[in-house]
């Protein structure tokens, strides 16, 4: 199999325990490339934990991980950003006294080799920041772009709607120029408008070849957008597949959805 056809990210029976408690119980995913993946389950499954192993939040108690068919160790999460995962969070993280744009630099000198020489530099404005500055903000303001915010770029970040926000954050995290973007619950708390526009936009990004990795209550839009879902419950692995496959698998109604989702 080659690298284009490979998985972007396996993860291999991980394993997280906080006492005597098996919070995620050898449970194995995978996120191909180009594809948005969910990863979904009642309270307490087990979900949340599992996408803070992967994304770096938490330490795992056992299990390999790999992406780009590269083993990747997730100590914390800065250093699996530089690796190569950027996330989001349930809770709106933003700068919200910086402007629209430079939130999303912040996120651009993550990728960087010196994130603190470049926020030293850009804040003294040195000849060696002025030199890359043109092209940093171009590539911002394409970012912005994807997300519909470039006629925001200006604005303070706490002044935009909530979904608009939900948003720059993930502008933020595309910044880093990730091989997976994993969205935490990046529905909640929006109205029917901002959900119908935060669909358009993940399937806008996956056109263009970003690799998802989502949790969500919201089932529906998993149904909606995802290539593939997993379904967690107990810590335990219960379901897998296409959307159809799911919504129908006994297993996942008796444990999560219910005998009358439709």
């Amino acid at each position: 199999m080659s690298l284009k056809e490979s998985p972007i990210l396996v993860v291999d029976k991980a394993r997280k325990c906080f006492g005597g408690l098996v919070a995620v119980n050898d449970t194995s995913i995978k996120v191909n490339r180009g594809e948005i993946t969910g990863l979904i389950g009642p309270n307490g499954a087990g979900k949340t934990t599992m996408f803070n192993l992967i994304t770096g939040l938490i330490k795992p108690s056992g299990g390999t991980f790999f992406l780009n068919n590269q083993n990747y160790s997730p100590e914390n999460i800065e250093q699996v950003v530089c690796y190569g995962i950027a996330r989001t969070f349930q809770n709106i993280r933003l700068f919200n006294e910086m402007s629209v744009i430079q939130n999303v630099m912040v996120g651009r000198h993550h990728k960087t080799d010196n994130f603190s020489s470049g926020i030293i530099a850009s804040l003294l404005k040195l000849p060696s920041f002025l030199k890359s500055e043109e092209k940093l903000i171009q590539d911002c303001m394409s970012l912005l772009k994807k997300v519909n915010l470039e006629h925001k770029a200006q604005q303070v970040a706490s002044t935009l709607p909530y979904g608009e926000q939900r948003k720059l954050e993930i502008a933020r995290a595309l910044a880093t120029e990730p091989c997976v973007l994993a969205l935490d619950e990046p529905a909640a708390g929006m109205n029917p408008t901002e959900r119908n526009s935060l669909t358009s936009l993940l399937n806008s990004l996956k056109k263009s070849g970003v690799s998802i990795l989502i949790i969500e209550h919201d089932v529906k839009l998993v149904m909606e957008i995802c290539d593939k879902i997993y379904v967690m419950d107990q810590g335990n692995l219960i379901a897998e597949g296409h959307p159809r496959e799911v919504r129908t698998n006994p297993k996942v109604l008796d444990a999560y959805l219910g005998s009358n989702f439709k």
